[in-house]
């Protein structure tokens, strides 16, 4: 990405996004769209401004276990809820999948309820399992994915404590305010989750191990044929 790329990425994003405090993490973080292995941005090409952008990097656990650790997610304010995530997220795993690997292990942390909805539609098909799941009725106890878990959050913040028991790291926020507002999903529950043990600056580490193929092509085919989170 060139530097007059970066800066009309940066400046379109803090506009569509009034509810975020986009100057102040982009200040904080010049370097957020240069990190990413895949970046995948949509654009409004008559207001020549983005209206989402998606960012991933493939990591690796001290056992070798391959994950894509998705490290930037953001989509207008006026056009959440609509086609343009599903869009991007189709767009983006393409990408992804086009380097000879899809996702099985994917992780996102996040303050944002909707989005630990959206990892949540594909982490409950048949063949996969989710961390945390915020159903009672659906809590599992599945070893291998939480020793996996404990792998993937030593390596996104390895001098970070990670809350194992609430799926959270504490206070890694920057900025620590960026929500000017909390955000809330469509599910009650996952809202009330995240108000009692997402806390300002906190980060709820969202992790979706799809085991078979079968699977994966029925991500994509959610994503190309019409879901939406």
């Amino acid at each position: 990405m060139t530097e007059l790329q970066d800066n009309w990425l940066k400046n379109g994003l803090t506009k569509v996004m009034p509810d975020l405090r986009m100057h102040d993490l982009l200040t904080a973080r010049p370097q957020l769209f240069q990190e990413p292995e895949f970046l995948v941005v949509a654009r409004d090409t008559v207001a020549d401004v983005p209206l989402a952008v998606l960012g991933s990097t493939w990591n690796f656990t001290s056992t070798g276990e391959r994950f894509l650790n998705i490290g930037v997610q953001f989509v207008a304010a006026h056009l959440r809820g609509t086609d343009v995530f599903r869009h991007s997220w189709l767009a983006h795993l393409e990408s992804v999948t086009s380097s000879g690997h899809f996702p099985a292990l994917s992780a996102l942390k996040t303050f944002n309820p909707i989005a630990y909805c959206a990892m949540r539609d594909y982490g409950r098909l048949p063949g996969s399992v989710m961390f945390p799941e915020l159903q009672a009725e659906l809590t599992h106890s599945d070893e291998a994915l939480i020793a996996s878990v404990q792998r993937i959050a030593n390596v996104i913040r390895p001098t970070q404590d990670f809350d194992m028991g609430a799926g959270v790291f504490r206070d890694i926020g920057v900025p620590r305010d960026l929500y000017r507002k909390r955000p809330r999903s469509r599910d009650d529950q996952v809202n009330a989750y995240f108000e009692d043990n997402v806390a300002e600056g906190d980060r709820l580490l969202c992790v979706v191990h799809v085991r078979n193929k079968q699977t994966e092509d029925a991500i994509m085919s959610h994503f190309a044929d019409g879901g939406r989170a």
